[in-house]
């Protein structure tokens, strides 16, 4: 259920992708009812929650609803987007640029993205919720956007998800000591928010197998469309 949530909500991003791959204008309402009208289409019960849609200096804003602001080239677009289906839910967080961007917006969705993977690769059975949430945080330190994340300033870079977008546990989280264990889901996070230029949110939702993660929502990280 939880692979068939997540599935939903990458037709969620595939749909706002092709829609501007038209190259008409689109607002940020009109992705996000695109976005939740794929997500509906597929079998989704609903949303999991209002669908967030930012674009050019708002993507900059941690969340904030979708505004009747039309993307522009050049912008970069942060995207928090879930389906809920026969009662799970999966949270998905992508963000891109859009048209000809400039290198510092696309150096923002590479790190987000570096950061995740990060975490992808040092997520094992009998890690520590702390560990795991280093090695995410120190990532996005690395690149230099300490200033411009909550998370590379101690917030926590994941959250259990299942049947709510943000149960308690296991939270990625510098003082959570949890073991992790086997089948435990959650996400894995990095956001980068920097003033006048924009930002995102680089979500994966993965379950721990006993020798690594499964990723359950597989739209790719890394997006310049």
């Amino acid at each position: 259920l939880m692979r068939k949530a997540a599935a939903l909500t990458d037709s969620a991003m595939t749909a706002i992708r092709d829609a501007l791959a038209d190259g008409k204008p689109y607002t940020e309402r009109e992705l996000a009812l695109l976005a939740d009208r794929a997500m509906l289409a597929g079998g989704a019960d609903r949303t999991a929650f209002d669908s967030m849609v930012q674009s050019g200096p708002r993507s900059a804003y941690n969340l904030a609803r979708p505004t009747d602001r039309v993307v522009q080239p050049g912008d970069l677009v942060m995207t928090d987007i879930g389906a809920r289906y026969r009662g799970y839910v999966a949270d998905g967080g992508r963000g891109f640029t859009y048209g000809p961007a400039n290198a510092e917006k696309r150096a923002i969705v590479a790190a987000a993205a570096r950061a995740v993977e990060a975490g992808l690769a040092a997520a094992r059975p009998g890690t520590l919720a702390c560990d795991l949430n280093t090695a995410i945080q120190r990532s996005i330190v690395a690149s230099g956007y300490e200033a411009y994340s909550s998370e590379a300033r101690g917030h926590g870079t994941g959250h259990g998800t299942g049947m709510d977008p943000e149960e308690e546990q296991p939270m990625i989280h510098p003082a959570n000591r949890t073991v992790l264990q086997e089948n435990m889901v959650f996400t894995l996070k990095a956001t980068i928010t920097v003033p006048d230029v924009g930002g995102l949110r680089t979500e994966r939702i993965v379950r721990l197998s006993h020798d690594g993660v499964e990723a359950l929502d597989q739209f790719p990280m890394e997006n310049y469309w």
